[in-house]
């Protein structure tokens, strides 16, 4: 994704990017987004509601890694290790089921324009 693109989503989501461009040696979001300008809306749209529930729950959450693999986004994240609780639980599984929505979703729209695929 083009910078301007990347540090719009870093500044908008300082806790969820606190690895980008990290040590390499830590962290694969040391390579950015890893994906076309097309997929900024489906990734904006998931890191906003991964961040609603990760603030309302106070459960620590950073991306691992943002990709394209095989024609679809990977969106990968870290949970607080020391994370527990049935809300917790239940905003992990809320935030996977975003990722997952996202991932399908990233299939029937053009990684480099943003348009929906002719099926």
């Amino acid at each position: 994704m083009n910078s301007v693109l990347e540090e719009t989503l870093v500044k908008k989501y300082p806790e969820l990017c606190i690895d980008y461009q990290g040590d390499m040696s830590r962290t694969c979001f040391a390579f950015g987004f890893e994906h076309g300008d097309g997929w900024y809306r489906l990734v904006d749209e998931a890191l906003g509601k991964i961040q609603n529930i990760s603030s309302k729950v106070g459960l620590g959450v950073k991306i691992a890694q943002i990709k394209s693999k095989f024609g679809q986004l990977r969106l990968y994240v870290d949970f607080d290790q020391g994370a527990s609780g049935a809300t917790i639980q239940q905003a992990i599984s809320q935030i996977n089921e975003i990722i997952d929505c996202a991932e399908k979703e990233s299939c029937s729209v053009c990684e480099r324009s943003g348009d929906k695929k002719v099926k």
